[in-house]
């Protein structure tokens, strides 16, 4: 620290599970090479700890090894939450839990991750602390959070049964993940609404690349609902102004949405500041 520059620094040994630090006392937390040497149980506990000391709107930074060869050749045994416990060779008594995308899910479960990026021998993943005050924090949709997702479409019909044409079943599953590796998707803009570590509101846009203009300067809003429980929350438009700031961002100066019939589809609409309806939105059939 001292050859980095930094003056009045200090270092101080702590338990990760019990750190003693104030809440809310730092603005981010880093854990490199810690949290994949615990048991899984008290790993949970310990990236609880480190929200707990970090800011609100602040992240937690964790790196977390996936397993390789020289891992699985050392000897070891396994026990019933996958934790790997060494007992013979140069790593005899050391404890090591490998970490998968469906690992760190247990992980993190109803907790906020931010990112997800794969590394050659595991991963970095950032969480982040919510700020309490009662707003969902409006987040990409990436994949991460297609499970988040489903559950979130189960909700709304539960909700509101006979609203919704299509099941957010197995099928659509493996659509919503196959469209993060499909190129088709490249202008795909969405974004989720999450509260309390769970999808309260969805928004889904597309930069529409067109040689009228020869330019990718028009949106299409295709879809934008929330949990009737949520609604009248301002929570569509946190989105809708999280949306347009990012279309803004990729060069979009136009977003155009076609505009359903229900009274409260209208009122949304016909309420958003800097727009105008005009025209008629037409359905063809392709088929």
């Amino acid at each position: 620290m001292a050859e980095k520059g930094f003056q009045n620094d200090s270092f101080k040994a702590k338990s990760v599970l019990d750190t003693g630090f104030a809440s809310n006392y730092f603005d981010a937390a880093v854990s490199r090479d810690v949290i994949d040497h615990m048991p899984i149980r008290q790993a949970v506990l310990a990236v609880k700890e480190l929200l707990r000391i970090t800011k609100p709107g602040g992240s937690v930074i964790l790196t977390l090894d996936g397993s390789d060869d020289e891992y699985e050749n050392e000897p070891h045994n396994v026990n019933e939450d996958g934790d790997y416990l060494f007992n013979d060779g140069k790593w005899n008594g050391m404890i090591f839990h490998p970490y998968s995308e469906a690992e760190i899910k247990k992980l993190t479960d109803g907790l906020i991750v931010k990112h997800i990026e794969r590394l050659d021998d595991g991963y970095v993943v950032i969480i982040e602390k919510v700020v309490k005050n009662n707003k969902p924090s409006i987040i990409e949709f990436s994949e991460e959070y297609i499970e988040k997702v489903i559950e979130y479409e189960k909700k709304l019909r539960e909700e509101e049964p006979d609203t919704y044409f299509w099941e957010p079943d197995d099928a659509y599953r493996n659509k919503l993940i196959a469209s993060f590796h499909d190129n088709r998707f490249t202008n795909a803009v969405s974004f989720v609404a999450i509260k309390e570590g769970k999808i309260i509101g969805r928004i889904d846009s597309s930069i529409v690349a067109s040689r009228c203009d020869a330019e990718c300067c028009t949106a299409y809003l295709d879809w934008i609902s929330v949990l009737k429980s949520e609604r009248h929350n301002q929570v569509a438009q946190m989105m809708l102004k999280r949306l347009r700031q990012e279309l803004k961002d990729k060069g979009a100066s136009l977003l155009i949405a076609l505009m359903a019939g229900n009274d409260e589809a209208q009122r949304f609409y016909r309420n958003i500041e800097n727009a105008s309806v005009h025209d008629e939105g037409v359905w063809i059939d392709l088929q």
